[in-house]
């Protein structure tokens, strides 16, 4: 795996024909596009979403797993709920199963947990009736949704899903713990993170567009490191438990500088590995 500690790391990259010896860039200041800055503000405002609409998924949670343990009240009459439950089921094309069941009680996907905690959560599940079960199922179907498209506008169709299922919780009593309805704002689409035809009244054309420079140490929010050229590679950032890593960018070797190289371990197409490099 590669160190990035180490600047001087060597690592190869085979992309269907091609092969090629990588090592990290040194830092240097880029040269954005009015268009690529619009599309890092609206990945911006999309994570935003994402990290929001995650809060709301736990809201949900905690009050059904109240509902499991006997912390809320039963309903006396379940038909409504198990009506409504059944319709976010199918337009949310949930997946019932029992592994949907205990995925939701852990928290946590059924592969891989212990044993112990394994049987107790299908303990649980087993003794849950029906309509305990569903919503359950119904969590697991609303949380794979998307409340904006891939600019930033307001997706209707996933956000009725998860108002349909919040409605069935409704009928329990719950309601967002929230001090400014940022919450109802998101899933009824008032939020001012979405995006608005107004931000499209002057349209810009990225193959003619001015450059912008922006310093390379202060390209916090770019989704692709470093924009393919001729002697560079892009390496995506990524995200782990929704926290920012930017990812290092690195520069290919030119052939006079490679030297004979022994291969220590072969990538997986398009997948940078270590190369261990040789001196001739």
């Amino acid at each position: 795996m590669y160190n990035g500690d180490d600047k001087d790391s060597i690592l190869y990259i085979i992309q269907y024909r091609s092969f090629k010896l990588i090592r990290k860039a040194p830092k240097e200041k880029k040269i954005l596009t009015k268009y690529q800055i619009k599309e890092r503000e609206v990945n911006k405002k999309k994570r935003q979403m994402k990290a929001m609409f995650n809060e709301i998924l736990t809201q949900f949670r905690d009050f059904i797993l109240s509902i499991i343990y006997g912390k809320t009240d039963e309903l006396k009459d379940t038909k409504d709920l198990i009506s409504g439950l059944w319709d976010t089921i199918v337009a949310g094309s949930g997946y019932v199963s029992m592994n949907s069941i205990l995925s939701f009680l852990l928290g946590s996907e059924v592969y891989g947990t212990p044993t112990e905690e394994l049987e107790k959560a299908r303990d649980t599940a087993f003794r849950m009736p029906v309509h305990q079960q569903m919503l359950a199922v119904a969590y697991m179907a609303v949380g794979k949704a998307e409340l904006c498209d891939y600019k930033g506008y307001y997706a209707e169709a996933a956000a009725k899903k998860i108002i349909g299922f919040f409605d069935c919780l409704a009928l329990y009593g719950f309601t967002f713990t929230e001090e400014n309805g940022e919450y109802t704002a998101l899933l009824t689409g008032s939020h001012e993170l979405y995006s608005r035809e107004a931000d499209d009244t002057a349209p810009v054309d990225p193959d003619n567009d001015a450059n912008e420079e922006v310093p390379a140490e202060a390209d916090k929010e770019s989704d692709v490191a470093s924009e393919p050229g001729d002697t560079d590679i892009a390496v995506y950032d990524w995200y782990e438990d929704d926290v920012y890593v930017p990812a290092p960018v690195f520069e290919e070797i030119p052939p006079n500088e490679s030297g004979a190289a022994e291969m220590v371990e072969w990538g997986s197409e398009g997948k940078a590995s270590i190369y261990n490099r040789k001196k001739r």
